[in-house]
């Protein structure tokens, strides 16, 4: 098994660290509620933030991948597709990276037994 380190285990930054983290695991936990909550068509309307788009005039690969991918956690899997079909390779990989992320954080918090 994995044993976790603790640089800080005895000192007055543990609790700084420990504070940070779970205000981290917070803010996380908040926002991937309130994207579920959200609509699904909420980011549909606007204008491109794409910065290469802007310069260029050409959509990059990454172009519709917010909408896409708001769509795709809604299970609109057409309209994602519409947007941008690497959105279903992003998302799990999104996933599984901020999953593992949330797991080794909660370890770090709860502690070794």
């Amino acid at each position: 098994t994995e044993t976790i380190q603790r640089p800080f285990k005895h000192s007055s930054m543990s609790g700084l660290r420990n504070a940070w983290r779970k205000t981290k695991l917070a803010g996380a936990s908040v926002l991937a509620l309130a994207l579920l909550l959200m609509p699904a068509g909420f980011f549909d309307d606007g204008r491109s933030l794409c910065l290469f788009t802007a310069l260029s005039g050409y959509r990059c690969y990454a172009c519709g991948m917010t909408r896409a991918l708001m769509h795709l956690i809604h299970l609109d899997f057409a309209i994602a597709w519409q947007y941008n079909p690497l959105s279903f390779v992003v998302l799990p990989l999104l996933l599984f990276v901020t999953g593992t992320w949330y797991v080794r954080e909660i370890r770090w918090l709860i502690g070794p037994g």
